[in-house]
């Protein structure tokens, strides 16, 4: 997939491989194969791939961008260690973004026959993807399943503050607790497939509310439940932290202040 071309590339050819390095790293975090604070050594990456500095230089910045890895000064660029605190607001914020963007999404994306069928094969293939060397493809299935809903939304700043919940969201960490509880694996990917599909076909029927309701019901059982059973986050925090949004959605917060 990588060559290392000595020859002076051109400014597209760059960009390329700086996409390239971008993905595999993207996809070595989210499938747990580097850890939570690991540090992403720019020399292990040039022999890992065999290209040089320059490319694996804007991939580390585009993910300190995403919110997927930080860097800190004199030291170099490490994958984000998140808090129990900073994950309750990253789950709690997702669960605020990503029900209005369903909402917004389902009157564009029921029209469009060709992606409804794009998210029905990506629930299919994904059926029989259980063993851990098969997580990386899982979740990138996973997360794009919810990419290409909320995409429909056509509000790119709701889209930009809900890219950084999936990007900064360890999820990476569930998927080594889950792993370390192998009989829950199965129940774990049935309910997300069933969910997935309950989604979809309310969204195909084009039922915004039933949609929503379903996409709430189906995050509120992954992360909440994962996040508890998991990575040991409290339920009191993270009902705490969904509810402060709330407040502030229903204006109850504005009220108080006045």
């Amino acid at each position: 997939m990588f060559s290392h071309d000595h020859a002076k590339p051109s400014v597209l050819n760059r960009k390329q491989l700086s996409d390239q390095v971008y993905d595999y790293l993207r996809v070595k975090i989210i499938s747990g194969k580097v850890h939570n604070g690991e540090w992403i050594r720019q020399e292990d990456i040039a022999e890992e791939l065999g290209v040089s500095h320059t490319p694996i230089r804007q991939a580390l910045e585009r993910l300190v961008m995403d919110g997927m890895a930080e860097r800190v000064p004199f030291k170099g660029v490490r994958v984000v260690r998140s808090s129990i605190g900073e994950m309750a607001e990253i789950y709690a914020l997702r669960m605020f973004v990503e029900p209005i963007l369903v909402r917004l999404a389902v009157p564009h994306l029921s029209k469009n026959v060709e992606k409804i069928q794009l998210l029905s094969d990506w629930i299919d293939r994904s059926k029989n993807m259980i063993s851990l060397d098969q997580m990386a493809a899982r979740r990138m299935i996973n997360l794009n399943f919810h990419s290409e809903i909320v995409r429909e939304s056509r509000n790119s700043t709701l889209l930009w503050l809900h890219n950084i919940t999936l990007n900064k969201f360890p999820d990476w960490i569930l998927a080594e607790g889950l792993f370390k509880n192998e009989d829950q694996v199965r129940s774990h990917f049935d309910a997300e497939i069933a969910e997935h599909r309950s989604i979809l076909d309310a969204i195909a029927r084009g039922d915004a509310d039933l949609a929503v309701r379903y996409a709430e019901d189906h995050l509120r059982r992954t992360f909440m439940t994962d996040l508890v059973t998991l990575a040991g986050i409290p339920l009191e925090l993270l009902k705490e932290k969904e509810n402060d949004l709330q407040a502030l959605k229903n204006g109850r917060v504005l009220s108080d202040l006045a």
